[in-house]
């Protein structure tokens, strides 16, 4: 098996766990490959990122791109998307070597934006945008479903996540919580002015159309990066990607138990204080 192990450079504070992970996949027989740049990650069957969901994003997209799994080790904060935590970094060796692992398909969002195309893992955010040439503080948007109008919205801006990102940004506006394996995706308004605006939760084999209003500019977010704007009814459409992202969970794997854990984690709960 050839293993990849991903890392952010200036986020990674101890760097020593490094060689020493490298060494025990060698004693395993796994041929190892050291990676600090998303776009060089190739030639490996998995990939082990070290880091928190910040640093997995960009990189589960890459190996989704390219078929390649991929299992997370938490150096960050909450690690929603990280499968093992600090302590018990070096027990995925043994889990790979003796490929004790299950996989786990997450469904990709992409947009197309003046003809680029962008994916995003959790969310794409169309959200108004902060500058003193635009005076108004919320913006228009028209959202569609395969054509159908749903709603139109007078927001901060709008919200689609799939099941992984139901627990990100969508969450923090009132989102419900999507298990993973849910074939959906969800459209979460933010700071909507009306009461009526709800989450909707519809099939992730549908496509999404976003359009803003006339007089209104908006920036377009993928993952939290900054993709493009929209301005003067333009529009966007968003749909499933044409490839999922394969993490490599551990056998005994329940969403609902890490789901617990790291809600309480957020929210300063007893269960979640180290």
């Amino acid at each position: 098996m050839r293993v990849g192990i991903y890392y952010y450079e200036k986020a990674m504070k101890d760097a020593s766990v490094l060689a020493v992970l490298q060494e025990k996949c060698r004693e395993k027989g796994l041929c190892v490959s050291l990676f600090t740049d998303t776009s060089k990650i190739e030639n490996v069957d998995v990939l082990i990122v070290l880091g928190g969901d910040g640093t997995m994003l960009p990189a589960a997209i890459e190996c989704g791109k390219k078929h390649i799994s991929v299992v997370g080790i938490n150096y960050g904060h909450l690690g929603f998307l990280t499968q093992f935590e600090q302590s018990r970094a070096f027990d995925v060796v043994d889990l790979l070597a003796k490929n004790q692992f299950d996989t786990e398909k997450r469904s990709v969002l992409s947009v197309n934006i003046h003809g680029n195309t962008f994916y995003a893992l959790n969310e794409i955010v169309v959200q108004r945008h902060y500058d003193d040439s635009f005076h108004r503080l919320v913006i228009d948007l028209t959202a569609s479903i395969d054509g159908k109008k749903i709603d139109e919205y007078v927001a901060d801006g709008l919200i689609v996540c799939t099941p992984t990102g139901s627990t990100a940004y969508s969450l923090s506006a009132g989102g419900a919580i999507l298990s993973p394996d849910l074939s959906a995706f969800m459209l979460t308004p933010i700071c909507a002015h009306s009461l009526r605006s709800r989450p909707v939760v519809f099939s992730d084999q549908r496509k999404v159309t976003l359009k803003i209003g006339n007089e209104a500019c908006a920036a377009v977010f993928c993952d939290g990066k900054k993709v493009g704007f929209l301005t003067g009814n333009e529009e966007i459409e968003l749909k499933k990607a044409d490839f999922n992202v394969d993490f490599l969970v551990k056998e005994e794997n329940n969403f609902y138990d890490k789901l617990f854990s790291k809600m309480n984690q957020w929210g300063g709960g007893k269960n979640g204080q180290k």
